[in-house]
């Protein structure tokens, strides 16, 4: 699965070719503005200077995703969470990171503490697919708002740890997640739809039968 192929080394970074069956894109809209001051939240608000284009999670980020066909990248912390703030830092300041942010996918800011129900939903979904949970909470979502792929903190390109003779497995920085996520949404937009889908259906089935976590 696409979850899969991330967490792989870093070293293979070319992409496999993959099913067709793109959806067909839009005329580009106007560049993305930074909608931060928007929002009630001291969190998001803090977020009103970044290089990252952020935006609010409402019909208008959902429909410009469809309208562009972009992965919508949602991420869900709050204003005393540490790691939160160390990922603005080493990450959302980051040049390189927040170009590729800004030009390929529609970022998405959102506050637990103010969304505690799409905090659940997809801590839920993080936790089924990697064991492990927190925040921040990153996720990359389809138009339809179903994960592809998500994680907790990642280390900025500026920080990435070295691979070590236990480890010979490169641990993945943001940048490196973004430009393999990006790749692989373009060559394998089909796959990435069917199996969020199916994952979604799956956690639902979870749901159901009441072996998922209710925060």
């Amino acid at each position: 699965m696409v979850a899969s192929e991330l967490t792989a080394s870093a070293k293979a970074m070319r992409s496999t070719p993959g099913a067709g069956g793109q959806t067909e894109v839009s005329a580009p809209l106007s560049a993305l503005q930074n909608r931060a001051t928007e929002s009630r939240s001291p969190y998001i608000k803090d977020h009103a200077s970044s290089l990252v284009a952020w935006q609010l999670l409402n019909d208008d980020a959902v429909e410009r995703a469809r309208k562009e066909n972009k992965l919508i990248f949602l991420h869900i912390g709050y204003k005393a969470c540490h790691f939160c703030h160390l990922m603005s830092l080493e990450s959302f300041s980051n040049p390189d990171c927040a170009s590729v942010l800004n030009e390929r996918f529609v970022p998405v800011i959102v506050d637990r503490e103010e969304r505690p129900d799409l905090d659940t939903i997809y801590m839920n979904y993080v936790q089924a697919v990697s064991n492990a949970g927190g925040w921040p909470l990153n996720l990359f979502l389809t138009p339809n708002l179903e994960p592809v792929f998500g994680g907790t903190y990642w280390p900025g390109p500026a920080g990435r740890p070295r691979a070590t003779d236990d480890n010979a497995d490169e641990v993945l920085d943001f940048l490196t997640i973004l430009k393999k996520v990006r790749d692989i949404w373009s060559d394998q937009e089909a796959r990435c739809r069917k199996e969020a889908t199916e994952v979604v259906g799956q956690l639902r089935e979870f749901a159901a039968e009441g072996t998922l976590g209710t925060r």
